[in-house]
C-alpha cells in the first residue's frame, strides 16, 4: 500500500532494496502494477553489489 500512495503523491516512485529484501521489492512491485495501477511504467531495473570495506 505504500507503494500506491507514494504513487499517488509523485508521479516516479524508486524502489531500493538489499540482500534478500530483493525479490520482496519486485514482488511488491509486480502486485501494485497487476492490481492497483494498471497504466504503471516500470522504466529501468538495476541491480549493482556494493563492497565493504575491511574495517581498518
Amino acid at each position: 500500500m505504500a507503494l500506491v500512495t507514494a504513487l499517488q503523491k509523485e508521479p516516479t516512485v524508486i524502489v531500493m532494496a538489499r540482500g534478500r529484501a530483493i525479490s520482496s521489492a519486485v514482488d511488491v512491485v509486480e502486485v501494485c502494477k497487476r492490481n492497483f495501477v494498471i497504466d504503471m511504467c516500470i522504466d529501468d531495473i538495476l541491480i549493482g553489489t556494493e563492497r565493504m570495506g575491511t574495517g581498518d
